[in-house]
């Protein structure tokens, strides 16, 4: 049985009424899946995640023989200014930016809460986030780009002769 791709994802159509853009990822990943005899690799580009957004996707994560994540941030306009016009403060500021970010990040985390629901999340994403392959090898490699602007989201699957995407603005 081959499942066929979704053709657009948006939150916030009404002729989508009930499908998220979640609900689309999924639906990518499950049908590439499902047509073929091994899973394709995912590469995923967005400003953060968390275990909810995580808990989304986690059952078609999980089915990933791998996954790259590049991981971004809107950037301070201080920073902005200093890599266009390349002043002598450049890497001090965006070495601002980059701890101001990671400050955001713990916050983020900080607020999280102490419940079981939020809790198994991110248990589940750290398990997730250390799994190895058959070989020892981390099924998920996590990289953050700091070399400008990264706020926007893609998912891309590529596998040979088979290419598919949604991108858009849900993290």
């Amino acid at each position: 049985m081959t499942s066929s791709l979704p053709d657009f994802a948006s939150n916030n159509l009404a002729s989508d009424y009930g499908k998220t853009v979640a609900d689309r990822v999924n639906e990518l990943f499950f049908a590439l899946r499902q047509n073929k005899q091994v899973p394709p690799p995912l590469a995923i580009a967005t400003a953060y995640i968390n275990p909810g957004g995580f808990a989304l996707l986690a059952d078609e994560l999980e089915c990933a023989p791998r996954v790259r994540l590049l991981l971004g941030a809107e950037p301070e306009q201080d920073v902005v200014r200093a890599a266009t016009d390349h002043d002598a403060d450049r890497d001090a500021r965006i070495d601002q930016a980059i701890q101001h970010h990671e400050d955001w990040l713990t916050a983020e985390r900080d607020t999280l809460g102490f419940s079981r629901e939020p809790t198994e999340a991110a248990k589940r994403m750290v398990q997730w986030l250390r799994s190895l392959d058959d070989n020892g090898l981390p099924r998920v490699e996590v990289r953050r780009f700091t070399g400008g602007f990264l706020h926007g989201k893609a998912y891309l699957v590529e596998d040979g002769a088979t290419k598919a995407a949604i991108a858009g603005s849900s993290n």
